[in-house]
């Protein structure tokens, strides 16, 4: 049987949330924009938020081009520098802290070390009242839910989704937090943990994923076949529309790789 045949014999979808549903770059830059129009509310003379948004989207796009340039030295370089390149940032969250702190270091706001601290932990903070959904959410979950369960498991906070905006297709019982079950992704009981409460059976579920540690290898270490999301990541190789090149399998599961969420719809 091939994948596609088997994945559209499942019966519950489970969603991982940040990076898969809710998209970190906007929620982020949702959140510094607030947080600093909170913060500079009574300076007199502050850059105005836009300006402040601009100057931070281009240092980011330096900081980013930077580091893929970097990432792809990385690749054909020798065991001892690639070891020696290990300390720089590995993901986007860590790029987009970098560079706020590299902004407030260098903006004539009187922001010392200490300020700058709390400002950072302020918009990390911030980011869970403006999460913001990636706009092929909607769509494919109107598609789905017909067919499917559809639940979360997350190792973040507890997660409303009525403030989410799921609570059209996902329950709240069916969203499986790592407070919850004691157990962080990519555990495999977190995943056991989630399998028992909704009702199923590892063959029964797909996860669905943008983390190959905690979604992917997660999963499959739990029975359960996996979808993983590359949005960006161009390495898998192969086109949108070339099934061969976009599936393989972990032991006995089968993994499946497209590039967004409504990709989803070609293969359940």
């Amino acid at each position: 049987m091939c994948a596609q045949q088997l994945l559209r014999n499942k019966k519950v979808l489970f969603f991982d949330v940040m990076g898969t549903l809710i998209d970190p770059e906007k929620t982020f830059e949702h959140a510094l924009k607030d947080s600093y129009e909170d913060f500079t509310a009574r300076l007199d003379g502050a850059m105005s938020s836009s300006d402040f948004m601009n100057a931070y989207r281009k240092r980011y796009t330096r900081f980013s081009q930077r580091y893929r340039s970097k990432k792809k030295q990385n690749r054909s370089a020798s065991a001892n520098q690639k070891r020696a390149a290990h300390a720089q940032p590995v993901t986007k969250r860590q790029l987009r802290l970098r560079t706020l702190h590299a902004l407030l270091s260098s903006s004539s706001l009187p922001f010392d070390a200490s300020s700058r601290e709390a400002f950072v932990q302020y918009v990390r903070k911030n980011q869970r009242h403006h999460y913001t959904l990636y706009p092929d959410v909607a769509k494919t979950f109107d598609q789905l839910a017909k067919r499917y369960t559809i639940c979360l498991i997350s190792n973040s906070h507890p997660i409303s989704v009525e403030q989410l905006g799921l609570h059209s297709w996902v329950l709240s019982t069916r969203v499986f937090t790592a407070k919850q079950s004691g157990f962080r992704k990519p555990a495999r009981e977190m995943y056991q943990y989630a399998l028992k409460k909704s009702g199923y059976h590892a063959a029964d579920a797909v996860m669905i994923g943008d983390s190959k540690r905690n979604d992917i290898f997660g999963a499959t270490r739990a029975g359960i076949d996996a979808i993983w999301i590359q949005r960006e990541d161009r390495q898998a190789g192969g086109k949108e529309g070339d099934k061969k090149k976009r599936t393989k399998k972990i032991g006995n599961e089968h993994i499946v790789i497209v590039r967004t969420l409504s990709a989803l719809l070609d293969w359940l």
